[in-house]
């Protein structure tokens, strides 16, 4: 019957400055990225800006590397039993990824069953 379909959309825009290429500053978008030695560098005493960062005023929305990500996916599930929350479910998915080095668009087509055997929520 029709009430054991569900229907998931998922929308995500993303916009942040990214890693400038053969820079070693790092501008916050990668956490395994070194801050490096910036004041050192720059002959700034580590108690007026931290070791590795580029400034502590004067800072830019997406400073760096401007890049976008958009994400798009849709996906249809069928229920097939209530018991045991057993779902097939098929989903579908767009990833464009633009920065000023490079544009990837990938697609994937995914499926799978799933279920929920313990479905416990706790609110406290």
């Amino acid at each position: 019957s029709f009430n054991r379909f569900s229907f998931n959309t998922k929308f995500i825009f993303v916009k942040y400055g990214g890693k400038i290429l053969n820079d070693p500053t790092s501008y916050g978008n990668d956490i395994y990225m070194s801050t490096g030695n910036f004041a050192e560098l720059n002959s700034i005493s580590a108690s007026i800006i931290g070791s590795g960062r580029p400034d502590d005023y004067n800072i830019k929305m997406y400073q760096g590397n401007l890049t976008t990500v958009n994400y798009q996916s849709i996906s249809v599930s069928y229920l097939l039993s209530k018991k045991t929350n057993l779902k097939c479910k098929i989903e579908v998915l767009n990833r464009f990824f633009k920065d000023e080095d490079e544009e990837i668009n990938s697609q994937v087509f995914n499926f799978g069953i799933m279920t929920d055997l313990f479905n416990n929520y706790y609110d406290y």
